[in-house]
């Protein structure tokens, strides 16, 4: 199964490709009915900051995406994952689910 968060030898993903309307991203994400597993790498999803001592590494709850602390800042409950509690989100699934 594919992972909203893969990217491809290029470095392209649903969240930066340039023919992805943000439409189309906010419906893709929409249809995740379970929590993704987690992507692992080196250096953030969205702004490509090398981890290390000072910036660690935290994922998105809702797409899975490695992403830091300066692009995961907000939070709010995943009812739909049974996640009550505020949780960690990235600002496009901020976004998506705040349409909810």
């Amino acid at each position: 199964m594919a992972h909203p968060g893969m990217v491809n030898k290029q470095g392209v993903s649903i969240f930066n490709s340039p023919v992805a309307t943000k439409k189309l991203l906010f419906r893709l994400l929409e249809m995740l009915n379970a929590e993704p597993p987690w992507l692992e790498g080196s250096q953030c999803f969205n702004c490509q900051c090398n981890f290390g001592i000072k910036t660690r590494k935290h994922h998105c709850r809702h797409c899975g995406r490695l992403l830091c602390a300066k692009c995961t800042p907000q939070q709010m409950p995943i009812i739909k994952y049974d996640i009550h509690k505020p949780t960690r989100l990235c600002a496009t699934c901020y976004d998506v689910l705040s349409l909810q």
